[in-house]
């Protein structure tokens, strides 16, 4: 994002004003987790399952796929894009825009 962001004002990526750094940042740690809460949320599901085969609710992907709702296009985007926005949001670009705003202040 950041050499995006350099690229489109045609400036060199320490040129860049903080705002611009923190914004490639924030943006960068959403698309990462817009990416990856869907298989977290599968992975969440089968690691917190019983640990006896029998006894498991998620024997395989596809099931704790179906089983958390995700099998509508629809419903999965909006679901992840929902719970992603409202919980993760805030969190996730604070953390990343400050850690990359670190990164261009030590260099």
């Amino acid at each position: 994002m950041k050499d995006q962001m350099a690229s489109y004002r045609h400036c060199k990526k320490t040129e860049l004003p903080a705002a611009w750094v923190i914004t490639a940042g924030g943006l960068g740690g959403l698309l990462y987790w817009l990416a990856i809460y869907p298989v977290d949320v599968i992975k969440s599901a089968m690691a917190t399952d019983a640990i006896e085969p029998s006894k498991r609710k998620y024997p395989t992907m596809a099931t704790t796929y179906q089983a958390c709702n995700l099998t509508s296009p629809i419903v999965s985007v909006l679901g992840v894009l929902l719970h992603c926005m409202m919980s993760c949001a805030l969190w996730c670009f604070s953390c990343a825009a400050m850690a990359l705003m670190t990164k261009a202040l030590c260099h």
